[in-house]
């Protein structure tokens, strides 16, 4: 049976149009409409950003060649710095990581660089050895895919909404091969403590970008997703 627009939907990522609509669609934006073309996107486009990023050598990860520097990034070992300490309820960071741009009080040295990519590390906590590798490219890599292939989901949301006017095919994947091959996320795609935090950023952005567009076009699910994420909050709050 066809799944209406608005309708509820067991998936947490409600398909971008109605079955009985695909019909409707030309192949172009049918194919783009798939959850599985977005899928196959996903490796195209890290290989893609990790051979701008690197230079085409892919180093990813890399040892500490002296103290606070691995030569694949710049300041690469302040987010890796910022959670070690953390993770002993510090708040100081290794004078080697931070370099000239630490802030000293009270002869502590601190960062004024926000936790929030550092916390991102969390996960690798138990495989890589954070005070030796340098994963600042891999996570500048990661951040800048996840924000391309969620404003690709954007785009398919906008273009095969009921909303949506009938545009020409040409358009939409004028627009699809900016967001991927361009855009505002290529100019940052440096390796360096500033670039890091300015990309994740730019996930965080286009986040709320498909969020907003999820809550135009599917109000009840939007509502329903809404009212859950409350109950969560009020239940780990009380």
């Amino acid at each position: 049976m066809p799944i209406k627009l608005g309708s509820p939907d067991r998936s947490p990522f409600p398909a971008a149009v109605a079955p009985a609509r695909l019909d409707s669609l030309s192949p172009s934006r049918r194919l783009l409409s798939s959850w599985a073309f977005l899928f196959l996107l996903a490796p195209f486009v890290f290989l893609y950003y990790a051979a701008l990023l690197t230079n085409g050598d892919f180093i990813l990860w890399a040892p500490a060649t002296h103290p606070g520097d691995s030569e694949q990034s710049v300041f690469g070992f302040v987010y890796n710095s910022t959670l070690l300490h953390l993770l002993k309820g510090d708040f100081t960071i290794d004078p080697d990581a931070i370099g000239f741009e630490a802030l000293i009080r009270d002869g502590r040295v601190y960062t004024y660089f926000g936790v929030m990519p550092a916390l991102l590390r969390l996960p690798l906590v138990p495989f890589v050895d954070l005070g030796r590798i340098d994963v600042a490219p891999l996570s500048c890599c990661v951040a800048a895919s996840l924000a391309a292939l969620l404003k690709v989901s954007a785009l398919r949301t906008a273009c095969t909404a009921v909303t949506a006017r009938a545009r020409s095919d040409v358009l939409v994947w004028s627009l699809f091969a900016t967001l991927v091959l361009g855009g505002s996320t290529v100019p940052f795609l440096r390796a360096t403590v500033y670039q890091e935090a300015i990309l994740w950023e730019g996930v965080f952005a286009s986040l709320f970008l498909v969020l907003a567009l999820r809550g135009l076009l599917h109000p009840p699910d939007f509502h329903r997703a809404h009212c859950s994420l409350w109950r969560l909050r009020r239940d780990v709050a009380c």
